[in-house]
């Protein structure tokens, strides 16, 4: 009977301390070979769903990107910290560059005749622009979702509200009314330049009307989400600076934040990373988080929250030190928790090269300052050593909210 619960309490301590399923069922007798193969089939259905789901994305990006360039130069679309936007014909497109702190608005026409009134009728449009609204224009996300829910199925959807993407910030009122719309366009305009270049359409120019934005967008913005912020922070265990910090970093407080890879809103969700640990941790199941779910402000930055919490209590759970946790788990949401142990393991570890249990006894031998040294000069890609750079410098900048 001893001999039994012995190796009962074994066989549960591999499986707390595994590195996830697939290494728990490799470490495990011949005597399990169905299960694996049933976990392993499993994976490779849901691997092969991401799959679509990203030949999707290319495919409507590129899609978007021809329809663009029948009348512009340049296909310029949105990113992860400039927001863009067509009208329908394509004939005219403003966009936001939240990380520059300016706005553009370009018209193609034959003179320049009417274009002033144009141009206030754009930014008027911009400063009373909702969520919905923003994702209703992005012809590229609704797509991609419709393809998705008829091609693949089992999407997990979302609401974009009604608050406004920039309105709010620039006018500095939750709920600016026409005449505080009116009064800050007339401010933009005021500071604003108008410029031409040659349209690739003949007989006609494209009208350029550029200027900047009101100084402290990035505070206001950050004001205007912080009882969103302070939620799910308390909620998974995470402080509100880092979360900022992280936002900041992402997006530049851009919500409608997207990239080819596909990552969307305040905290580029990836939906094939970040995105399927965070579905399996709300929802009990791995699934596809839809456009529309990461432009719902409210679910992107629980989403974020949600990773940043299964980061540091999952993946980096072995680490002792919390400020030494917090910087692996820093570099770990740009990087991945497997490359940041590979930083610490090396190549030469072999099949424990990507173990995070083996990392952190490295980590465990450091201090909170070498860890984040070793990160700095060790992470594989320069992306990821700048990353922990700039989100740890932000922490103090965000640290009142906290």
């Amino acid at each position: 009977m001893k001999r039994v619960l012995v190796l009962l309490l074994i066989f549960c301590s591999q499986f707390s301390f595994a590195d996830d399923f697939g290494d728990f069922m490799k470490e495990m007798d011949k005597g399990y070979t169905s299960q694996q193969d049933d976990f392993e089939t499993y994976n490779e259905d849901i691997k092969k769903e991401f799959e679509r789901y990203k030949r999707i994305v290319d495919e409507e990006f590129e899609a978007y990107k021809k329809e663009i360039a029948l009348k512009w130069s340049s296909p310029e679309m949105t990113g992860p910290k400039k927001w863009v936007e067509y009208k329908d014909d394509m004939t005219a497109r403003r966009s936001v560059d939240f990380d520059a702190g300016e706005f553009t608005i370009e018209i193609i026409a034959e003179s320049i005749d009417g274009i002033e009134a144009e141009f206030e009728g754009m930014l008027k449009d911009m400063l009373s622009e909702n969520y919905a609204e923003a994702y209703e224009r992005d012809k590229p996300a609704k797509r991609i979702e419709k393809r998705a829910e008829e091609e693949i199925g089992g999407l997990l959807k979302g609401s974009p509200d009604e608050s406004l993407v920039i309105g709010s910030a620039i006018t500095g009122k939750d709920n600016p009314n026409s005449r505080d719309i009116e009064e800050a366009t007339g401010k933009l305009l005021k500071g604003a330049e108008v410029n031409e270049k040659p349209s690739k359409i003949p007989g006609k120019k494209v009208y350029v009307l550029k200027g900047k934005l009101p100084k402290g967008i990035y505070a206001a913005k950050a004001r205007e989400i912080a009882p969103i912020v302070r939620r799910y922070a308390s909620k998974y265990s995470q402080k509100p600076s880092l979360i900022f910090a992280v936002i900041h970093t992402e997006s530049a407080f851009n919500p409608m934040a997207r990239s080819h890879i596909p990552a969307y809103g305040l905290m580029q969700i990836v939906p094939k990373s970040a995105g399927v640990d965070v579905a399996k941790y709300l929802t009990g199941k791995q699934t596809i988080l839809a456009p529309s779910y990461l432009y719902d402000r409210e679910k992107n930055i629980e989403a974020g929250a949600t990773y940043l919490h299964i980061l540091s209590t999952r993946y980096l759970r072995y680490i002792d030190n919390s400020l030494s946790r917090l910087y692996c788990a820093i570099a770990a949401y740009n990087t991945g928790s497997g490359n940041v142990a590979l930083a610490f393991n090396g190549r030469d570890a072999g099949r424990y090269r990507y173990s995070a249990a083996k990392a952190a006894k490295k980590v465990n031998r450091m201090t909170p300052e070498q860890v984040y040294s070793y990160l700095r000069n060790n992470l594989t890609y320069a992306e990821a050593r700048s990353y922990i750079a700039k989100v740890t410098s932000l922490l103090p900048k965000y640290s009142y909210f906290d």
